[in-house]
């Protein structure tokens, strides 16, 4: 009988433990790694490092104290005098921004606050009325007028810039001054230029607020005599020959009209087409022309008699009237008169007035200012998509869609085809393009609160991976039976089986699944025999197993097979 051994998977025969168990949990977890293939080892490697130094990073931002701004966009002058003033009362700062910004404990910064601001910081990098706190003696009248200047300018500059729409402002003063003569009088005049903030603006009435207050702070100068300039170069304030001849308003009043047309057209399509699918922009042209109309009309057919004035004159004369023909002849000697004979003759002179009144009716029209002469609008709409990602499709929208878009549009301005307005509504596909929005300070997106919870997030959510991916698989292989390598196991085959086998003896040491397979082999020792002859032929060539199985007469002719492991167990008594 042929004696093999084979390493048989599945434990289908006794076999004890090379490795004695042990409770110490180092072992235990030095063997669990020793397990672990070379990428394994690697991937836990980087692991274990890569959460080390978080928690080191996370532990020091809790050492340390949270900071917030306490000022931004400072001018050196200002932080050198703040952080000099923060020394002085041991306030720990940061500087931020490249000088330009300071940053102090959250506990510190409404305190921080107060006190800077109780000592007139930050100034704004101007001097204002406390030049004049020490009196300087030997001061020339030149020196003194240039130090007000330089008081008066500074103190405009902090009020100004108190306005939250201003960073920073700059400002030059002209002073009235007194001449010999009158035509060498020198008038007030002031230059203001603005540093506006990114992505704010400022309205006509705060630039007309400034305007004023400057004008009001200066003796002699007129708000004509100021001039706004942002740090674009564009004028804010209007010039003086716009004020006076009108422009400037004109172009407001178009604008503003163009707006709210925009914003009512916009009203009524935004709800049909989607939010962000549709583009309007509205050009009016528009006259600004005073115009005053005075007719009168008079009605002849309602004449009536005011007044009338009646003059009658009467000539009566009873002489002869003396008379003939004029010249040499009636002058000459013995010419007589003629005579006349009859009634003497009178002569009767009537003169009539009359003073009619006709109905008169005098009707003056003056027309508005900024009358709407033409309107031309624009309006584009982004079609409908189907599919998502790559698949994403444009469908354009139907014709008859926009035709009553177009009616929507020419209702909600107004339109007048007599005027020569013009509506056009386009279907194109937008274009989609990433908006570039300003970013501001940091602590103005996200306040120290919010911080602070992201960092106890981020502690919490590194704890969970520490617990998932590394503590928890070490527990599990700890804390799991160690499964030893089967040994190496004497087949022999015999011609008869023993009635019983020892295996009570070896439930305790070996795991469940070999008892199963144990008493699988017990109940059914047929097809146990069936499956060792095939694996003991496996290893056989392939004629010499077919000559093996004639030989037996098949699997049906298997004799019992006897598991013994060497040494033998002894005979339970």
């Amino acid at each position: 009988m042929d004696e093999r051994h084979r390493s048989v998977p599945g434990g289908l025969a006794r076999m004890s433990a090379t490795t004695p168990q042990t409770n110490d949990l180092l072992q235990k977890v030095r063997q669990y790694w020793s397990s672990l293939s070379m990428g394994r080892k690697i991937m836990f490697g980087t692991l274990i490092l890569f959460l080390g130094l978080v928690s080191a990073y996370l532990v020091h931002l809790g050492n340390t104290e949270d900071y917030a701004t306490l000022f931004a966009g400072l001018k050196v002058e200002d932080a050198a005098e703040i952080t000099q003033k923060l020394d002085e009362k041991k306030i720990p700062y940061q500087i931020d921004g490249g000088g330009t910004a300071l940053k102090v404990p959250v506990a510190e910064l409404h305190g921080a606050r107060m006190m800077l601001a109780s000592e007139g910081m930050p100034r704004g990098g101007a001097v204002g009325f406390e030049l004049f706190d020490e009196p300087k003696f030997g001061m020339t009248a030149f020196e003194q007028q240039m130090n007000y200047r330089r008081a008066l300018q500074g103190e405009l500059r902090r009020t100004i810039r108190s306005l939250d729409e201003v960073e920073n402002v700059s400002l030059h003063l002209v002073l009235p001054k007194k001449g010999t003569f009158r035509e060498d009088d020198q008038e007030a005049s002031a230059s203001v230029v603005l540093q506006v903030r990114q992505g704010r603006t400022l309205g006509r009435d705060q630039v007309n607020g400034i305007v004023n207050l400057v004008a009001a702070s200066v003796e002699g100068l007129t708000p004509e005599q100021v001039t706004v300039v942002d740090q674009q170069g564009e004028m804010l304030s209007a010039p003086r020959d716009s004020v006076m001849s009108g422009t400037l308003p004109a172009l407001e009043l178009r604008q503003q009209v163009e707006r709210d047309l925009e914003k009512r057209v916009f009203a009524l399509l935004e709800p049909a087409v989607g939010m962000g699918k549709a583009r309007i922009h509205v050009s009016a042209e528009m006259d600004f022309r005073k115009v005053e109309q005075r007719d009168e009309i008079f009605d002849p057919k309602t004449a009536v008699v005011r007044s009338e004035n009646v003059r009658e004159e009467r000539s009566e004369d009873g002489n002869e009237a003396v008379g003939g023909v004029p010249g040499a002849q009636a002058n000459a000697p013995g010419a007589g008169a003629p005579g006349g004979g009859g009634e003497a003759a009178g002569v009767i002179s009537t003169q009539k007035t009359a003073n009619y009144e006709i109905n008169r009716t005098t009707r003056v029209v003056e027309e508005p200012i900024g009358t709407v002469k033409k309107l031309n609008i624009a309006v584009l709409i982004d079609g409908n998509y189907t599919g998502e990602g790559e698949e994403r499709t444009y469908v354009p929208r139907s014709e008859e869609e926009l035709i009553q878009l177009e009616a929507i549009v020419k209702t909600a301005v107004g339109f007048d085809e007599a005027r020569g307005d013009q509506v056009v509504v386009r279907n194109m596909p937008f274009v989609e393009t990433e908006q570039a929005f300003p970013v501001g300070d940091s602590t103005v997106l996200m306040s120290p609160d919010a911080w602070r919870l992201i960092r106890y997030g981020v502690i919490v959510l590194l704890a969970l991976l520490i617990l998932l991916f590394l503590v928890r698989p070490i527990v599990k292989a700890v804390t799991q039976q160690p499964v030893p390598e089967p040994p190496d196991v004497k087949i022999e085959v015999a011609e008869e089986r023993p009635e019983t086998i020892e295996t009570e003896a070896i439930k305790p040491e070996l795991p469940n699944n070999r008892l199963i397979a144990i008493e699988y082999a017990v109940n059914d020792p047929r097809k146990t025999a069936q499956i060792l002859r095939a694996w003991l032929l496996e290893d056989l060539p392939e004629e010499q197993a077919k000559n093996s199985l004639n030989a037996g007469g098949g699997a049906a002719g298997v004799a019992s097979t006897e598991l013994v492991q060497s040494p033998p167990p002894p005979p339970s008594s």
